[in-house]
């Protein structure tokens, strides 16, 4: 849309100067238009820049999050995996290498 408005910026001023009547009076506010619309473009990119560094930091933000709230469920998950095989070792009477040797027979465990 910047792009369009400084092309027709620029036809405007080439119709202006055919004027040699309107010579005075165009020139000062071809600048005014001109510094305007320079401005406009610089806060349009400046806000263009200000979205993009807040989108970055809103997925930052959210990558961690579901970082933290990976770790928190392993570590209940684990918690609960820890409070069930000493309440299996419990019912068993067994320690924690009789527990583990009596899982498979006393061989390795397969996936």
């Amino acid at each position: 849309a910047l792009d369009v408005s400084a092309g027709k910026v620029k036809i405007a001023q080439q119709c202006a100067d055919s004027y040699t009547e309107l010579n005075h009076y165009e020139k000062s506010e071809r600048n005014y238009v001109s510094r305007k619309q320079t401005r406009l473009r610089n806060d349009v990119l400046d806000l263009a820049e200000d979205v993009q560094v807040a989108m970055q930091r809103a997925q930052a933000r959210d990558r961690t999050k579901a970082m933290i709230q990976a770790y928190a469920t392993m570590d209940r998950k684990r918690t609960a995996v820890a409070i069930a095989i000493r309440k299996q070792m419990a019912e068993a009477r067994q320690t924690g290498e009789e527990f583990f040797d009596s899982l498979n027979g006393g061989s390795a465990l397969s996936k």
